[in-house]
């Protein structure tokens, strides 16, 4: 089986690296209001508390299964394709937006699927 990394470290020159520096010296000092970032079109709204409670149940079932199985991280980021870095954040909840397709290589890896299914809401 070949291994395709889907992420790789990020090499940016130090013109790249200003711009997100700058944001995070910003925000500290003006303290906008979530109110002013959505104004200012810089910020969606908060991320769907019902999609991150599916993606840490998703997250917990998998890693659960792959402690089960007695697997590193390593391991299973090798199975997968992935970066090792990457399901590590994503086992501690420090990526909240992962791609479907990284979770369902993470399941495969481990004999399991993702689901997902369309839900009626009360509007």
């Amino acid at each position: 089986m070949s291994v395709h990394r889907l992420h790789r470290k990020i090499e940016r020159t130090p013109e790249d690296q200003a711009a997100p520096r700058a944001e995070r010296e910003r925000f500290p000092a003006e303290r906008p209001s979530l109110d002013d970032l959505i104004a200012s079109g810089e910020w969606d709204g908060p991320f769907p508390q019902d999609l991150y409670l599916a993606h840490v149940r998703s997250t917990v079932a998998l890693k659960r299964e792959r402690e089960r199985l007695g697997w590193t991280l390593d391991e299973v980021a090798r199975r997968a394709g992935l970066d090792q870095a990457l399901l590590g954040r994503l086992e501690r909840g420090k990526w909240v937006e992962p791609t479907l397709l990284v979770l369902s290589r993470y399941a495969d890896a481990l004999g399991m699927r993702i689901e997902m299914a369309p839900v009626k809401t009360g509007s």
